[in-house]
């Protein structure tokens, strides 16, 4: 079974393509299943206009709409795609500890399969696309991330962990400023448990394979963490905008989990997780 669980259509920025665009072509290249989960960010969840803090242009407002249009479209996808391709219709929830409010009404919306929780920034900064990195202020940026991402994944309603490690794609793959992330082991470790015990998954996101990262997020190292502190199966999604790169990455995800000792990849629908072998 050949998957991607995280990709993105025009109601994501820089998104390229419609739902059923995305839906198509992913059957045409042979996929089983495909997941549309565009951007939620619970941060800039109302417009602009409710905010009080200076507005950055390159990011998108009104993430309610946006979530509204992303469902109906993806619902529309898997209507005209019944009896083919299985069609999820899903959705990346960033920042939900920003605004619990906002993160409770996207996770209790009944139309949705399941909802991958992300991090893409840390209160009083950008998204860590946006930062230019001074070394000496890595470390405390790095531990507020593993620290928010741990707070979401103990307090929203997720069934899917997206792109673990995240920051580095601009840390190492833009800044090339190498980083070990043992001594964040502590906090990593307490996500896992978390994690497990709540049947999230885990999202290998392939999405630096075709960047200068050059990496999945998480790497080999955090993934045999998962499986030393009892994780069983992992999701796995390309993060595309575009119908160009859907399924990219997915054998290689799927040997880094098989070499891991991880034998289970998992889909949720209506929230309840699907498990299969590779």
């Amino acid at each position: 079974m050949i998957f991607d669980l995280h990709t993105h259509t025009v109601h994501s920025p820089r998104g390229e393509n419609s739902a059923y665009e995305m839906c198509r072509c992913a059957a045409k290249l042979g996929l089983s299943v495909i997941g549309i989960t565009d951007h939620c960010e619970c941060n800039r969840f109302y417009p602009q206009s409710f905010y009080t803090s200076r507005p950055n242009p390159d990011e998108s407002y009104d993430n309610e709409q946006l979530f509204e249009r992303s469902v109906n479209d993806a619902k529309a996808a898997k209507e005209k795609c019944r009896g083919g391709i299985k069609v999820l219709v899903g959705t990346e929830l960033g920042q939900p500890c920003f605004d619990m409010q906002a993160a409770e009404k996207i996770t209790s919306d009944s139309r949705l399969d399941y909802v991958i929780g992300s991090v893409h920034q840390i209160p009083c900064c950008d998204d860590f696309c946006f930062l230019e990195y001074d070394e000496k202020l890595l470390d405390i940026q790095l531990e507020r991330y593993f620290g928010e991402c741990l707070r979401m994944c103990r307090e929203v309603d997720i069934n899917v962990l997206g792109h673990l490690t995240y920051p580095l794609r601009y840390i190492e793959g833009k800044y090339n400023i190498k980083t070990d992330l043992k001594r964040y082991y502590d906090i990593i470790s307490g996500i896992m448990d978390i994690i497990v015990g709540k049947g999230i998954a885990l999202e290998i996101n392939c999405s630096g394979l075709r960047q200068a990262y050059g990496k999945t997020f998480p790497t080999e190292d955090i993934v045999r963490l998962y499986k030393d502190r009892g994780g069983e199966f992992v999701s796995i999604g390309s993060d595309t905008h575009s119908a160009e790169f859907i399924g990219h990455g997915f054998e290689t995800a799927r040997e880094l989990a098989l070499s891991c000792g991880i034998a289970n990849g998992v889909y949720f629908e209506q929230r309840k997780p699907t498990y299969f072998k590779f």
